[in-house]
């Protein structure tokens, strides 16, 4: 193990894995540096986050979470919508951002994103998915039938020296995680295919039996092109064992997500760098694990200003989620970067990427 910005990380093949909370006992899945929640007995791609939170459960034992940092809606007929990334996912992009994303981000109507049991009624408020960069935003609302108060996850606690960071947008958020019993949300594909996610809770419109989320995900390196996705309320502890024979934890609610569109995106030449309006892919095959080696990346506008993305040395981080894994030719090596940005850009004012002060171009 060593010590990554306060937390321990590894980047050292896990095996089985996408690895997101590690707990103080098994039921261990991995999202960021690997694991996925639930077991998975078959070996996939190694999969690394960039940050880590600690967490406080109900016995004092404390948790490392594997974290953001660094895996057919119907269209609202003749309602127009303001534009940008604030009107559909507001606790995620505050402050809007100059993207046009009318006709990418999708709203359905109540009787097709529904899933309910007598315990709990789930519904996809929005969604918006890039499938050239591999992230997408998710929106969802999630009520107690039972009004008992009793809330179905639990907020993590960030580890103090990542308090008051106001650039690190995914310090500022509240983070939840699912114990045994509660319900862990997932984008899943296929049988038991997840993309790696970080859900946040909204504070200011949750209420005792009503809670409402907003959730960045990023796709895992075996997604195929045009997969559908769905998204999953899963409870840790018990199992569902998936039509391709795999075991994860128990699907209680299920909503399947919609078709998409393709959104605009621009390239550099070399195609290791891909840019969309809310995400960035990375891959560099000279770097052991990129979510570790890229300390600061920015994007250059082009009317002469630059915005900062990462710069791990003035403590800035505008991303809200972030996920790696490993290159098809050196498993060993973690060789491509997913992030989900925290601001939505309009492509036809970028004119270039820079990595660790290297630029690459776009078109």
């Amino acid at each position: 193990m060593r010590e990554h910005n306060g937390f321990a990380a590894e980047c050292a093949a896990f095996g089985a894995a996408d690895v997101e909370h590690i707990s103080d006992l098994g039921d261990v899945r991995q999202r960021y540096i690997g694991i996925r929640r639930e077991a998975v007995a078959e070996a996939c791609a190694i999969q690394k986050q960039r940050h880590g939170k600690l967490l406080a459960n109900g016995r004092n034992a404390l948790q490392l979470v594997s974290r953001v940092k660094r895996a057919v809606f119907r269209r609202m007929g003749d309602v127009h919508h303001a534009a940008n990334a604030q009107s559909w996912f507001p606790l995620l992009f505050p402050n809007g951002g100059d993207a046009n994303l009318e006709g990418y981000v999708q709203t359905a109507d109540s009787t097709r994103l529904i899933d309910e049991n007598d315990s709990y009624r789930l519904s996809v408020e929005s969604v918006l998915f890039d499938e050239s960069a591999g992230t997408g935003v998710i929106s969802l609302h999630l009520t107690n039938k039972k009004q008992d108060g009793v809330k179905p996850f639990t907020l993590a606690h960030l580890i103090d020296s990542y308090r008051n960071k106001p650039d690190m947008t995914w310090s500022t958020l509240s983070s939840c995680y699912a114990e045994e019993g509660q319900l862990d949300f997932e984008v899943m594909y296929g049988d038991s295919g997840f993309c790696g996610s970080e859900f946040y809770l909204d504070t200011a419109r949750s209420t005792d039996n009503d809670y409402y989320f907003e959730g960045a995900f990023a796709i895992s390196s075996d997604y195929r092109q045009g997969e559908p996705l769905r998204l999953e309320a899963l409870e840790p502890g018990k199992t569902t064992v998936r039509a391709d024979g795999a075991g994860t934890a128990k699907t209680v609610l299920a909503v399947d997500l919609p078709e998409f569109q393709q959104m605009p995106y621009l390239t550099s030449e070399n195609g290791d760098v891909t840019l969309s309006q809310i995400g960035i892919r990375i891959r560099n095959a000279d770097m052991h694990c990129t979510v570790d080696e890229v300390d600061k990346l920015s994007v250059q506008l082009r009317d002469g200003s630059e915005y900062v993305i990462l710069d791990e040395n003035a403590d800035i981080d505008r991303t809200l989620y972030t996920y790696g894994f490993n290159s098809t030719e050196d498993t060993d090596r973690i060789d491509t970067e997913i992030a989900v940005l925290a601001r939505a850009f309009d492509l036809d004012n970028v004119q270039s990427v820079t990595i660790n002060g290297e630029v690459y171009p776009l078109s």
